[in-house]
């Protein structure tokens, strides 16, 4: 975690880590059997939005906030809708922007498949 508290992402060769810096977290279980670690999600999603291009126009920029929206909604439900993540989720990586930005959409796609609820 940096010093303003945001996680911080470190890529190498073409793996992506997230460090959250949290040591106690809050956990959904979801009717997949799977947990969902609350705090790590909500810091995927800061990441991606600090990271977002700031070239998004305002139909791309709405787009792009119900997106992350609808995907902490969705993952973290008792019952996700696993069609509303993966349309939630193909919107994000069409965004065309830095590296990092990038990473941070990956970061957020694994952790939420990780959870066998996409």
């Amino acid at each position: 975690m940096d010093e303003g508290g945001k996680p911080g992402i470190t890529i190498n060769n073409g793996n992506v880590q997230v460090i959250s810096g949290v040591q106690d977290s809050t956990v959904i279980q979801n009717n997949y059997g799977s947990a969902i670690d609350r705090e790590t999600l909500q810091s995927l999603i800061a990441a991606v939005r600090r990271l977002a291009p700031p070239t998004l126009d305002e139909a791309e920029q709405e787009g792009f906030d119900d997106s992350l929206v609808v995907i902490e909604q969705e993952a973290a439900s008792p019952s996700p809708r696993k069609s509303f993540l993966r349309r939630s989720i193909d919107v994000l990586k069409v965004v065309k922007g830095t590296a990092e930005f990038g990473a941070a959409v990956v970061a957020l796609t694994q952790f939420v498949q990780t959870f066998h609820i996409m």
